[in-house]
Parts: structure tokens; C-alpha cells; sequence
């Protein structure tokens, strides 16, 4: 069945309720685990091949259209207001010489002050969904051999932060979509939030408890601690932390996955509809979004 099928249901089959293997590898398809004999999009795969960070790089996504739309106005933008310009290269000469001589105010229109922020917010998103990803890269490697940091130190740590990040593209695409909903009449804010809430309730949970309660702690991880306090083969050792590190590791992938699904169905209702943008949109060959109901015409109830 499909790859987008699956990850929408929580890599469960929507028919027969079998789960589903993950995609690791971004083939497009995935298939069940126990019940070989369910028919539900048997052979299917989805149109772009790779569901994954591999999709959207290709030449015919929204979200690439934005980037261009983006990079174009940017330099438009800088050559409509010299003002701005001025204070860009004073707030870096600030920045790299530690000076104060420039003032932050009455640079920019309210009409070029909402459409720059848009865009900030817009290209906020996309840094954040790379910073989760790069969680999965502090886990690939154990860098602190014969220093004081244990493993199950070094997995519990990464995981908060991943937690954490995912609670702050929370926040930042709610501030994004509620700029957009300034611009683009219909925009239904709220309901998009709540539908993020329940798909990611595990890491938004372990988010404010890390928080609010005590440091966070698993199965994986209090096997990982167990095995450095107990075994005395390192082997033993190593092999309870790669253990764990993949599964945190498909964790955080099938994360990213999730992300970039809502980046192309943003990028996809802020091109579409903001004049600004817009007239940078080249058409695309063939895009197939299969969750615009993420950012236009959401549900109304939960």
C-alpha cells in the first residue's frame, strides 16, 4: 500500500487495521506486517516514489516553487527599500562589532512589514523541520567515549531536545498560520493545530513532562542505563545502545516524513493565494498534495 496511506493512519492499514512496515528507504509503498491476504491498494505506491526528505527536493513540489517565489521577491524586496538595506548591513556591523548606531523603527510600510514577516515565518518552518532532523544525527554517533557522559545521558538528552522542537514547530507554525490568516480570507487556524496535537500527542507529552515533571525515561533507555551499571562485556553495552538509537533513530524519520508533508501543504496555500508570491509561481509538471485539508478548508470540529 502506500507510503502516505500508512503514515496518515499511523502506519496502519485504514481497511483491515494491520500495521504496516515504515519506508525507510522512501520507496513510495509499504506492506502489512500480519495480514498478507488484505487487499486494500495492493501493488500501489504513491506518485512521487519517495514520500520522504527525498520528495521534496524534486523540481515539481510547492514547496520548491516557494523557495524560488521567496528567493525572488527577497530581491525585489531589497531593492524597493533602501532604508531596510541600510539597517540590514548596520544590525550586522552591530552584530559582528558590537555597535548600537542604527535605529530598529519606521523602516518598513505595514504592507512590506506583514509580507516580510510571512515570508521569516515561512522560511522558519522549513529551519525547523531541519533542526528534528538533525537529531537523528547526534544519535548516530557516540562522541563522548572516555569522557563523563554515559549513553543512556546522551539518548535521554537528544530525545528531549527532539521532544522539545517538536513543541516549538508547534509554535511556529501556529504564529505562521496565524499571519496567513490575515492575508487569506477562510483560513481556519485552529483546527489545523489540534489535528498536529494528535498526531504528535506522544512527543507533546513527553515535551511538558520533561518540563514540568522529571527527565524523560523509557524502556530503551533504562535497558541502556541497566546494561552500563550491570554488564561488564561492552559488547552487551554497545548492543543495548545501537538498539535503542534505532529506534529513536525511525522515530525521528518518520517525524520528518510527517513535517515535510505539512511544509508542502503550507508552501502549497501561501503560493496559491498570496498575490506577492504568487506572481513568482511557475506551474508545476504534476503535484499530487494529499493533505491540503491541513492548512484550506480544515475540518471544523476535532
Amino acid at each position: 500500500m502506500k507510503t502516505l496511506t500508512a503514515l496518515l493512519n499511523d502506519w496502519r492499514c485504514p481497511e483491515c487495521g494491520d500495521q504496516t512496515t515504515r519506508d525507510s528507504k522512501g520507496k513510495g509503498f509499504v506492506r502489512h506486517i500480519n495480514n498478507s491476504n488484505c487487499n486494500f491498494e495492493r501493488g500501489e505506491k504513491d506518485e512521487n516514489d519517495h514520500i520522504g526528505k527525498t520528495e521534496f527536493k524534486r523540481k515539481d513540489t510547492y514547496r520548491n516553487r516557494m523557495s524560488i517565489a521567496t528567493r525572488e521577491w527577497t530581491k525585489e524586496f531589497y531593492e524597493r527599500n533602501p532604508t531596510w538595506r541600510t539597517y540590514i548591513r548596520k544590525k550586522l556591523s552591530s552584530i559582528l562589532w558590537g555597535t548600537t548606531d542604527f535605529d530598529e523603527t519606521g523602516t518598513l510600510t505595514p504592507e512590506s512589514e506583514n509580507q516580510r514577516a510571512l515570508v521569516v515565518g515561512y522560511i522558519t518552518l522549513n529551519i525547523m523541520v531541519d533542526d528534528i532532523q538533525q537529531c537523528e544525527y547526534y544519535l548516530r554517533r557516540f562522541p563522548f567515549r572516555d569522557l563523563p557522559v554515559d549513553r543512556s545521558s546522551h539518548v535521554t538528552n537528544v530525545c528531549e531536545m527532539y521532544f522539545s522542537k517538536c513543541y516549538q514547530f508547534k509554535e511556529r507554525l501556529k504564529q505562521f498560520l496565524n499571519i496567513l490568516n490575515a492575508q487569506v480570507p477562510g483560513l481556519q487556524v485552529g483546527p489545523v493545530i489540534r489535528q498536529y496535537n494528535r498526531i504528535f500527542e506522544r512527543e507533546l507529552e513527553a515535551r511538558n513532562a520533561i518540563h514540568h515533571e522529571e527527565k524523560f525515561s523509557d524502556l530503551t533507555i533504562e535497558k541502556i542505563f541497566l546494561s552500563e551499571k550491570v554488564m561488564t562485556d561492552p559488547a552487551g553495552r554497545d548492543y543495548e545502545y545501537r538498539r535503542a538509537t534505532r529506534f529513536w533513530i525511525r522515530e525521528i524519520q518518520s517525524t520528518v516524513i510527517k513535517l515535510n508533508q505539512i511544509i508542502e501543504a503550507v508552501a502549497k496555500a501561501t503560493i496559491e493565494h498570496l498575490p506577492f508570491l504568487s506572481q513568482y509561481n511557475v506551474p508545476p509538471n504534476e503535484i499530487h498534495v494529499t493533505i491540503e485539508r491541513w492548512v484550506t478548508n480544515a475540518p471544523s470540529e476535532t
